[in-house]
């Protein structure tokens, strides 16, 4: 039998939930027991959040105090129910590493309602 390199995807999703405007958060999301590679980060949101200069949040992945992917809409809005995805900056992921979700806002910041993170990832690094 013939050996095969593939690596599927895997997809974690995270259930972030509604988060008021002017509200800060830093929620664990996963400790990983392997490797991984980061494919894509993008959060999912049932009601969008609008663009501003003065207003706006920035959303972030975090492994300890480091920032695996993130994205501010005072760059883009995110509108309802689109995929936004992260920028990513750090795409591996080493065993026993703890993943979080983190939400802060700059002046009265902007809600998240029902949101939802998902994670496209693959075990190892190719």
């Amino acid at each position: 039998m013939a050996s095969s390199s593939f690596n599927p995807v895997h997809i974690l999703i995270y259930h972030i939930g509604t988060i008021a405007a002017a509200t800060d958060a830093q929620l664990p999301i996963v400790s990983t027991d392997e490797t991984w590679k980061i494919k894509r980060i993008y959060i999912l949101d049932d009601a969008g959040v609008t663009k501003s200069d003065t207003d706006y949040t920035t959303i972030s992945v975090m492994n300890s105090t480091n920032t695996v992917a993130s994205k501010s809409s005072k760059d883009v809005a995110i509108t309802a129910n689109v995929p936004y995805e992260l920028t990513n900056s750090n795409d591996k992921i080493s065993a026993g590493d703890v993943l979080e979700f983190k939400k802060a806002d700059e002046g009265s910041g902007q809600a998240l309602t029902n949101a939802v993170l998902v994670i496209e990832y693959y075990l190892g690094y190719p």
